[in-house]
């Protein structure tokens, strides 16, 4: 068997190149043992330093404690209890409005007025024949001394009169009475007129002729205010047909050189004569 290496004991050197691998390894082996590789260490002698003693090892940061498990949520209180229903309310039964003052001194006149309350007025329903004494006793005695206005209404079956009374001192009187009259749908019914007991009367009751056909009784100057005393019919009457071959603009008929000399010449009536 060749020298053994000063060197590496497991160097391959070239004695053993060619040896097989068995031979090989107990070749390996034995420089092993001959340069003590493999054995344990041998024991320290009593003269000896004693090897210095290992540093206490550093205590690893502790770990994070896990978070407390949540408290248990407190429960939820329970849903009142529904309150009880309340009783329905009882129905209020509404009484009847107090007659308005006014109708004390009317009844006295017409027993058998009918009257309502609109827009806070007091509307009173009454015969034509007793008109002029239910509206002088509304002068002279319950403070309405101020006619405000005539109307007339068509409502097919029947026209009506609505007369609006105010009282021009507002401290002592401060409402307004309507007084309301049904007609007839003829074609002129009649009425007593009011311009005795109240001047201003006239043209409202001339106004209410022209369109609507009514008449007043007593009446100083009865005739149309705003058409021409030959117009066909009254315009706001629900029966009222035009006719076309009326002609509004008379002097027209005569051209624009005569139309002021023409209505002069004599004839009453351009439309009878057309």
């Amino acid at each position: 068997m060749a020298d053994e290496p000063s060197g590496n004991p497991l160097a391959k050197t070239d004695d053993i190149a060619n040896l097989p691998p068995s031979e090989r390894a107990r070749i390996y082996k034995e420089r092993a043992a001959a340069a003590g590789i493999g054995r344990a260490p041998a024991a320290a002698s009593a003269d000896a330093p004693a090897p210095a003693a290992a540093p206490p090892p550093v205590p690893a940061a502790a770990a994070p404690s896990a978070p407390a498990p949540a408290a248990p949520a407190a429960p939820k209180p329970a849903a009142p209890a529904p309150a009880a229903a309340k009783p329905a309310p009882e129905p209020k039964i509404e009484e009847p409005e107090p007659d308005p003052s006014e109708l004390p001194v009317l009844k006295g006149i017409a027993p058998d007025l009918k009257w309502e309350r609109v827009h806070g007025y007091v509307e009173v329903t009454i015969d034509r024949d007793k008109l002029v004494a239910a509206a002088r006793a509304a002068r002279d005695e319950l403070g309405y001394d101020y006619l405000s206005s005539i109307t007339a209404v068509d409502w097919k079956d029947r026209l009506e009169l609505l007369y609006h009374l105010y009282g021009y001192d507002y401290a002592t009187q401060p409402g307004c009475l309507v007084l309301r009259v049904s007609l007839e749908p003829e074609a002129n019914p009649l009425v007593d007129s009011l311009t005795p007991l109240w001047p201003g009367a006239d043209y409202q009751e001339r106004e209410v002729y022209d369109l609507m056909g009514i008449k007043f009784a007593g009446h100083p100057e009865l005739r149309r205010i705003l058409l021409d005393d030959d117009f066909p019919g009254h315009p706001l009457r629900k029966d009222f047909e035009m006719d076309f071959q009326y002609v509004l603009v008379h002097h027209l008929r005569y051209g624009a050189e005569q139309q002021r000399e023409a209505p002069l010449s004599g004839r009453t009536s351009d439309y009878d004569h057309a």
